[in-house]
């Protein structure tokens, strides 16, 4: 079989799996009614940035981390971040979060409000649920 066999069925296969991966998003959050700031709608023709770390430290201690020290502004306006990791990139502690303006509590792990310690409440990075 030749390469220019093979094609048609690479790209047959790819556009099965996205298809599918979007039936999937679909069915998620089609249960939910969206508000300001939600996953569905961070996740729709949203800005994306990559990070290197969510917070740069303990959730108690300083904090040094690139969400845990900048806001969506600071970020190029950025609705959703990609962190490579929590204390250091790479050290399994990152994910994906959006920016919710209405904000929320910071706990420290999957709502960090920018320059603010746990408890504190405000605009923040929210990490998408798995």
């Amino acid at each position: 079989m030749s390469d220019e066999e093979e094609t048609p069925s690479r790209r047959n296969a790819m556009t099965l799996f996205a298809g599918a991966l979007g039936i999937g998003l679909v069915s998620c959050v089609q249960n939910e009614e969206p508000r300001l700031g939600t996953e569905t709608q961070a996740a729709n023709g949203s800005v994306l940035r990559w990070v290197d770390t969510v917070l740069g430290g303990s959730p108690n201690g300083a904090r040094t981390g690139d969400l845990a020290t900048k806001t969506s502004a600071n970020l190029g306006n950025a609705i959703m971040a990609l962190a490579k990791g929590c204390v250091s990139a790479g050290d399994g502690g990152g994910g994906l979060f959006y920016w919710d303006a209405a904000g929320g509590t910071d706990n420290g792990g999957t709502v960090i409000v920018p320059n603010a310690t746990v408890g504190s409440t405000g605009p923040c990075w929210r990490r998408f649920n798995r």
